[in-house]
């Protein structure tokens, strides 16, 4: 589904603006999320069935919300500078940028989480981040030898 969204991507952002866009990818799944919401409430009627306001209540603990407000914050942001990038450049090479997700956040959970990472993730990271030059090294000589070839006018 995101290698579709970010080729479709492309000809939407020639008429709309990325925070548009971002905006229209929240609200549609806002409603699909509301939707499968109302009906496994709905389904789970007669059980004993939290309330909505058991689950947000967190008893004076600040964290959770904290936690809640900056995912969706740096989500939002994410998906905004994908629509802005897919405007800039071509899908693929915005695709390609789609597989430091995971080495971000690790990062950010050795600096904010105190987490350990072991031999088998660093490993997975050095991975992605040679598969990437790799990619972007023989997407530039791609066209120098595209420019090459091309005819010139005598």
């Amino acid at each position: 589904c995101m290698g579709l969204l970010l080729v479709l991507q492309k000809t939407l952002c020639n008429r709309y603006d990325s925070t548009v866009l971002t905006l229209s990818y929240y609200g549609v799944a806002t409603v699909i999320t509301l939707a499968v919401s109302f009906v496994v409430v709905l389904s789970r009627q007669g059980e004993d069935f939290v309330s909505i306001i058991d689950l947000i209540k967190f008893e004076g603990n600040t964290s959770p919300w904290f936690a809640l407000l900056y995912a969706a914050f740096s989500t939002f942001y994410t998906n905004n500078a994908y629509a802005w990038a897919g405007k800039q450049v071509s899908p693929s090479v915005t695709a390609i940028y789609n597989t430091f997700q995971p080495i971000f956040t690790a990062i950010l959970s050795v600096l904010f989480l105190s987490e350990v990472l072991n031999v088998y993730e660093m490993a997975g990271g050095v991975l992605v981040v040679l598969g990437m030059i790799v990619t972007l090294i023989g997407r530039q000589m791609e066209m120098k030898y595209d420019a090459s070839s091309m005819p010139t006018d005598k």
